[in-house]
């Protein structure tokens, strides 16, 4: 491995380390700023800066089938398949990271994969905000799973709630994906699910802009 690493290198090592699944797209987006660099430049900087990572052994990669890149994880991971449903949350992570580079909200926290309260949420996210902090889980929904599964998911959601001693966050459910772009469908099958539950209040059911627009006048 390279005995010198920038503080942009850390930076992309972390984020790829954090996500576990992100797109070269997605890292450009994070830490190769389009002011700094014409567009072209800008491209060739990001494939030249993770090939050496990767090349150092920092960090594998995986190459799209597409042909449109690589989505990048951390060194000695196993998996030669890419996770769709994991890429939308580093997408919702790059969201919020755009808007704090706008100005629009400071980025206090945001765990994948977070365990509290006998529940696993897909992102636990705090944000810094001009009315004040705010914080809630993520649910990322592909459209793979069938309504027991969701009930299954939204009940054990109500029951954390329920054992909560302390302020529990909101949960946003939120839909990156749905067959044929029937978004509205996929959102509206969830908010059916929700009403039933003891506490819908507790839950929002978005699409990944909306909830990123939600979010941010929160």
């Amino acid at each position: 491995m390279s005995t010198y690493l920038s503080s942009r290198d850390h930076a992309v090592i972390d984020s790829i380390n954090r996500l576990r699944h992100i797109s070269s797209q997605q890292l450009q987006r994070l830490h190769f700023v389009e002011s700094l660099e014409g567009k072209n430049s800008k491209d060739v900087t990001t494939r030249r800066v993770l090939a050496r990572l990767v090349g150092e052994g920092y960090v594998s990669r995986i190459e799209r089938s597409s042909g449109s890149g690589f989505v990048y994880q951390p060194a000695g991971a196993k998996t030669r398949n890419i996770d769709l449903h994991q890429l939308d949350v580093s997408e919702l992570y790059v969201l919020l990271s755009e808007a704090e580079a706008r100005g629009e909200c400071s980025l206090l926290e945001f765990t994948p994969e977070e365990p509290r309260g006998g529940v696993k949420a897909d992102a636990y996210i705090r944000l810094d905000l001009k009315n004040g902090k705010y914080s809630c889980f993520a649910e990322i929904d592909r459209a793979t799973e069938y309504k027991p599964q969701l009930m299954k998911k939204l009940r054990a959601y109500s029951q954390a709630y329920d054992r909560a001693t302390s302020p529990f966050p909101k949960v946003l459910w939120i839909v990156s994906f749905a067959p044929r772009d029937r978004y509205s469908e996929r959102v509206n099958i969830i908010k059916q699910l929700v009403s039933r539950e003891p506490e819908p209040e507790l839950f929002d059911v978005l699409t990944l802009q909306d909830a990123v627009t939600q979010l941010l006048n929160s």
